[in-house]
Order: structure tokens, then sequence, then C-alpha cells
């Protein structure tokens, strides 16, 4: 089954399903997509803090003026969608390609701003909430861009070598930084690995954002095994207005819009982990709506 399309306005469908951005949803029923049954936030209200160094949104809210514009934009989905939105993948392949092979995700992983791609906010509250980001090795050990944005928490999605013995955390051990036990992608997808190891992986995950703390998740370029996480945990954590869980389609059309380089495979491997990952207790203690997404045309006037 090939994988969803994108398109190039900031909206994912497949096989007619609902675009990955929030317009069009239902209003937010009471206690979905808050927090502690917080309203959702009004119009107007600036979010805090700015955005940060590596995250693309910076580009348009890099002063306090810029951050009100953004905030009051389509007021109609602030007042139903989580907060913050994030921009749609801006990156072009080159001219007669049609899919990312080493060299153009080389390429597009070549810049600090693209190393790492933030894709959710717990809650969507914005200041104090921890952000989900997903990203490459080099990314992970780039401390100065950790810190730059906020990541204190780091996942490893580079599974175990040795037989299975030795963990490959990639990284090195940095003061202030907390590295979660190593998520084994590949080994669970080759049925070397139990998938009940997500469900672990994915509490610890939504637990640091919950209170507070943004979590980079990686892998070498951020395209599959870290994309494979990131799938489940987004799965486990986001209800439709109605409270039904998102289509796998959905899903990978929202990630696709946020992260283009990601590979069509991760869809089939959602959709095959989800057959059993459904049946089990939600690790997650709340679930929100999925953001919204923009496009650089629609929020440069």
């Amino acid at each position: 089954m090939p994988p969803p399309t994108t398109t190039a306005s900031g909206q994912g469908t497949a096989s007619g399903q609902e675009p990955g951005t929030a317009s069009g949803q239902e209003p937010r029923p009471p206690g979905v997509g808050t927090a502690s049954g917080q309203e959702p936030r009004p119009p107007g209200v600036v979010p805090s803090p700015l955005f940060l160094h590596s995250d693309r949104r910076v580009t348009f809210c890099d002063t306090p003026e810029a951050c009100e514009t953004l905030s009051t934009f389509e007021t109609v989905f602030i007042n139903t969608c989580p907060w913050p939105p994030f921009v749609a993948c801006n990156y072009q392949l080159p001219l007669g390609r049609r899919y990312f092979n080493k060299a153009t995700r080389d390429d597009y992983n070549g810049t600090v701003a693209r190393g790492a791609t933030p894709v959710f906010t717990a809650f969507g509250q914005g200041a104090g909430q921890g952000t989900l980001w997903v990203g490459t090795k080099d990314f992970a050990n780039n401390i100065t861009a950790l810190r730059a944005n906020d990541i204190s928490t780091r996942m490893s999605c580079l599974g175990y070598c040795d037989g299975g013995r030795k963990p490959r955390w990639g990284v090195r051990t940095q003061k202030g930084f907390t590295d979660l036990h190593v998520f084994n992608s590949q080994g669970i997808l080759d049925g070397q690995t139990a998938l009940t190891d997500v469900i672990p992986a994915v509490r610890a995950v939504d637990r640091n954002l919950e209170e507070g703390r943004s979590v980079l998740v990686f892998c070498i370029q951020g395209a599959r095994r870290s994309v494979f996480f990131m799938l489940c945990y987004l799965k486990f954590k986001c209800r439709t207005a109605s409270g039904q869980v998102y289509s796998d389609e959905r899903l990978w059309g929202y990630l696709k819009l946020l992260r283009s380089l990601i590979e069509g495979c991760t869809f089939r491997d959602l959709q095959w982990a989800w057959r059993t990952l459904g049946s089990m207790p939600n690790p997650c203690d709340h679930q929100t709506l999925l953001p919204m997404i923009l496009s650089d045309a629609r929020i440069i006037k």
C-alpha cells in the first residue's frame, strides 16, 4: 500500500481522509485538549515564550509584535485547536527527483534548523509545557543547539548492538541533560524485540513533556526509526474532537508535512504496530487534538 500524499498548501490527505491540519475540525468538547479543565486560549493572547533557535516558527515570531500577529491569525482555529500551531516543511527536492535518497537526506539535515523538527507541544498550552522534537544523531550531540531550543531530555532510537546486549546511546552524557532508555525501533520492526516496549517508552516521553521538559527523539537521520516511535506516540496521545483515534493516514500526513524526509515505509510500520497496540491500555494520562499546521504562504502577508 503506497503511503499517503501531502499537498504543498500545508494539508495532508490520504484515501479521502481529512487534511492534516486543524481546519475543519469540530469545536473542542469540554475536557478534550485542555489541561485541568481549562478553557481554550482566547484570541489575542501572545504565546510565551517566543519560539526558539532551530524552530522555523521563529521566522514568524521573532518579536512580541510578530507573536501577536500569529496568535490572532484565523482566530476560529485558535479557539478550537491546541496552541501553538506548527509550520509546514518548505524543503524542495532537486528538480527531477520525487523521493529522498541518502544524498538528499544529508542535504535536508545539513542545516541545524532542519536537523531536528518540533512536532507537538504537550496540551498545546504554551508556557511551562514540553515540546516533542524528532531529529538526527548529530543534532542530539549539538549541545549548543539543544540548549538554544530548551531541549533537556533525549531518547535514542538507535537500538542495540553486540547481539542485543549493548545499548547504542549515540550521545555522550552531559550535565543538565537526561537520556531516557534506548528505544529499539529496528528490533521491534524486525520481530526481535517485543512490541510492548513501545508502552513504557511512550509513557516516559509523555511524562517528561507534561512536566515541562522538551524531548528530542532521534536516530541517524530522523527518517525512520525515530519516526516510528513518534507515530506511535501521536497515535496514543492525540484524539479527534469527538474522542476518536486519528487514522493512520491522518497522523502520517501530519508528520510528513512537518518533516518531509520521513520514509514512506513508516506508514506501513504504524499500520502493523497499531493492530496490536490499539488493544493495549493508553500510557498517556491525557489526550489532546492534533495541532494545526500553517504553510509559509498563509503566514507571510
